[in-house]
Formats: structure tokens, sequence, C-alpha cells
């Protein structure tokens, strides 16, 4: 979500989330608008999991 338009950046739906795809959906913003300043996130079991600390590299 962007803070300043209040836009859905994207949208996946599913029962669960794998890391890996949470990351692919990461990968596909960055590539159309660039870096986020900063990511908010729930703390749900998807963002806790150390594979997501691979996403530090782009950020």
């Amino acid at each position: 979500m962007d803070d300043f338009n209040r836009e859905a950046l994207a949208t996946e739906i599913d029962l669960g989330l794998p890391v890996a795809r949470i990351i692919c959906v990461l990968e596909r913003i960055i590539g159309q608008r660039g870096y986020p300043i900063k990511l908010r996130m729930d703390n749900g079991p998807e963002f806790v999991s150390i594979a997501l600390g691979a996403v530090e590299v782009f950020l």
C-alpha cells in the first residue's frame, strides 16, 4: 500500500503465501516502481521467516 495515495501496489490472494512468492511480488514492484523507502508488515508468518531476510539485499 502506498501511504501517499493509498494505492495497492500488488494483490495476491491465497490461503497462505510462501516466502518465495512474496519475494517475487516485491521484486516485481521494485521493477515497476523502484525501491521502497520503507516496508510495513503485519508480522505474519510469511514476514518473520528467515528467508525473507534475503530481501534486505534489494533494499
